[in-house]
C-alpha cells in the first residue's frame, strides 16, 4: 500500500490524472479501474476519476511494490544566478537568461534554466521532488539559445495552471527589442503563415498557407533607424519557432548578428568592430496581469545594441 498526501502546489488536479503522472508506468485504463473496485481512495473514500483534490487529501493506492516504483527527478548541481532574478514571490520567479543559456536540458547539456530552477527552490527550502513528485518548477516561455532575455518561471502547480492559461490567451504580453538591417520596416502588425522545417532547424515564412503552415502575427511598435540599421521595439503576438527572425528576415530586415537569417557580412562587419557574436535580439519587457494590477517586468537594453546602431551616424 502507496500513501501520498497532496501538497498545496498539487490540489486541484483530478486524482486519475494525478495518479498516473505520479505512477508513470501504470496505464490509465488501470487506474480507472482501481478506483471503481477502491483499489484507490481518498481519504477512505471512494472516489470518481474526476475528483479534484484538496491539499491535504490523503490517497491511499493498494498495488505491488513493484508498479509503485517511480523514477526520481535528476537536475544536476547548477543553480540559478540570484543576481540575475529580476523578480520573485511565492508563485513565481522572473529570469534574466544569458546568452548561450538554454531553457530546457539535452543529453549534451549539463547546465539548464530548468534544472536550475528547480534547484534554486530546493536551496531555499522552496520545493522537495520526495513531497511533490508529479509537479516540477519550470519556465512556461521559451528563448532560442542565442536570444538573452526574460524568462517566467512558475514555482507550484496552482501558479503553473494559471499562468499558462494565461500565456495561451495571450494575456502574458512578451515585448522585444532588436537590432534589425536592411529595409526600414513601418510600425504595425505583420501578418503571414509559418512552418518549421525540422530538417534544417529553420523556419519558412509566407503569404501563402501551405501544408502544417500555422498564422503568426507580429507587431512592430517603434522604429528609429540610423541609415540601413533600425533599432525596433516588437510585440510578439505568436510565439512559433524563430518567430521574430524568420518574420523580419521575410520583411528584408533581418536581426543583426542572426547566424541562420541574417546578412552574412554585416555579420562578419559587426563581429570584427564590436566583438557581437549572436543575434542583437532581447526579450526585455514582460506584462501580465496579477491580481486587480498588471506587472511590468522590464530590463535594460545592453549597450552593445545602441553602440552597433550609433556607430554609422
Amino acid at each position: 500500500m502507496q500513501k501520498i498526501v497532496v501538497h498545496e502546489s498539487e490540489c486541484g488536479q483530478r486524482v486519475d490524472r494525478f495518479i498516473s503522472k505520479y505512477f508513470k508506468q501504470l496505464p490509465f485504463a488501470k487506474i480507472q479501474k482501481m478506483l471503481r473496485e477502491k483499489d484507490i481512495r481518498v481519504n477512505e473514500q471512494k472516489v470518481a476519476g474526476n475528483y479534484r483534490l484538496a491539499a491535504g487529501d490523503e490517497i491511499r493506492i493498494f498495488l505491488y511494490e513493484r508498479a509503485a516504483q517511480s523514477d526520481d527527478h535528476v537536475h544536476g548541481d547548477f543553480m540559478l544566478s540570484a543576481k540575475k532574478i529580476v523578480y520573485e514571490d511565492e508563485n513565481i520567479l522572473i529570469y534574466h537568461k544569458s546568452v548561450n543559456q538554454t531553457a530546457q536540458g539535452a543529453q549534451s547539456q549539463s547546465e539548464n534554466l530548468t534544472d536550475g530552477l528547480v534547484n534554486y527552490l530546493k536551496h531555499k527550502g522552496e520545493y522537495d521532488p520526495r513531497t511533490q513528485k508529479i509537479f516540477s518548477p519550470s519556465f512556461i516561455n521559451r528563448l532560442d539559445t542565442n536570444t538573452q532575455g526574460l524568462m517566467f518561471g512558475v514555482k507550484n502547480y496552482v501558479s503553473a495552471r494559471k499562468y499558462a492559461a494565461l500565456m495561451r490567451e495571450g494575456k502574458i504580453k512578451k515585448y522585444y527589442t532588436a537590432l534589425l538591417y536592411g529595409v526600414a520596416p513601418k510600425k504595425g502588425t505583420y501578418q503571414a503563415f509559418h512552418l518549421k522545417d525540422t530538417r534544417t532547424k529553420t523556419a519558412w515564412i509566407g503569404q501563402r498557407a501551405k501544408p502544417g503552415a500555422k498564422p503568426i502575427a507580429t507587431t512592430i511598435i517603434d522604429v528609429a533607424s540610423n541609415r540601413d540599421f533600425h533599432l525596433c521595439r516588437i510585440l510578439l503576438d505568436t510565439g512559433k519557432f524563430h518567430q521574430i527572425r524568420a518574420h523580419m528576415a521575410y520583411l528584408h530586415a533581418p536581426v543583426v548578428g542572426d547566424n541562420k537569417y541574417g546578412n552574412a557580412i554585416i555579420n562578419e562587419i559587426v563581429q570584427r568592430r564590436h566583438g557581437v557574436e549572436h543575434q542583437l535580439l532581447i526579450a526585455d519587457e514582460l506584462v501580465f496581469p496579477m491580481g486587480e494590477e498588471i506587472k511590468r517586468i522590464k530590463i535594460d537594453l545592453p549597450e552593445k545594441f545602441t553602440e552597433v546602431f550609433m556607430e554609422r551616424q
